[in-house]
């Protein structure tokens, strides 16, 4: 056995990855992935601990004197719960271009 007739066998290293190299596979950062993997629920909460799907105040209209319409509140508002989806998606404004089709 000198250094050239080795015994041992060398694997390829592309079927068979170390454990660092599939660790380095793995550890992708965040910012890299454009996936969402959460949505809110379509129930929210307000300032008071209300539950509803949404939220409206009454709003006086000073130029036409008893005219009232309802104005949707959106500030404030905690989902009640986040939803997990069953498979990742890609986010709908996503700047990155995944496939080039030229």
């Amino acid at each position: 056995m000198g250094l050239l007739s080795s015994k041992e066998q060398k694997s390829d290293p592309r079927k068979h990855p170390s454990r660092e190299q599939r660790r380095d596979f793995r550890s992708v950062r965040n910012d890299d992935l454009p996936l969402v993997l959460v949505r809110p629920s379509s129930m929210y909460f307000d300032e008071d601990g209300d539950l509803a799907h949404a939220f409206y105040e009454e709003v006086w209209n000073s130029k036409f004197k008893g005219r009232v319409f309802m104005r949707r509140i959106t500030k404030n508002l905690r989902p009640q719960v986040y939803m997990k989806y069953p498979h990742p998606r890609l986010p709908c404004d996503s700047p990155k271009i995944l496939i080039d089709c030229r």
